[in-house]
């Protein structure tokens, strides 16, 4: 049924739409009330002209409700999905400033070994630039014999 609908909002229901907001179609409109005046005494001309206000002007109010209501649909779908994609991003943002905190921690506590290790006998700066080669983030820099 769905499929149907689609068919309808997509292919038919846009074309009585553009054939009564035409401004001719709404002049000719117009133009049919003048009559009823001077056919008040004409009862099935006045019926028919009645009918016919009645059903474009209930037809056109349905149809631009229910166009209204597909664009109000799919504008909060796009704003669904606008807002997952914000949340997505700064979910990230989030975990990459955790990580940058986590590793400026590290660099802080590698400093202070460093300057500790000033203080330290040969044997223990070897054992100490050993470990810091062994670090991914040292091994393509390389660092200078202390």
């Amino acid at each position: 049924m769905n499929k149907f609908y689609k068919f309808l909002d997509r292919n038919i229901l846009p074309w009585p739409v553009k054939f009564l907001t035409n401004p001719l179609v709404i002049l000719f409109t117009f133009v049919t009330l003048i009559p009823l005046i001077g056919f008040a005494n004409a009862v099935v001309f006045v019926l028919i002209v009645n009918s016919y206000m009645n059903v474009t002007s209930v037809g056109v109010s349905s149809i631009v409700l229910r166009q209204t209501l597909l664009v109000a649909d799919s504008q909060e779908a796009r704003a669904k999905q606008d807002h997952e994609t914000l949340l997505a991003e700064f979910t990230k943002l989030q975990e990459m400033q955790e990580s940058q905190v986590k590793e400026l921690e590290q660099l802080k506590e590698m400093n202070e070994e460093l300057h500790a290790m000033m203080h330290r006998s040969d044997e223990q700066r070897a054992h100490m630039i050993d470990v810091l080669h062994k670090m991914p983030r040292f091994r393509s820099v390389g660092m200078r014999k202390l």
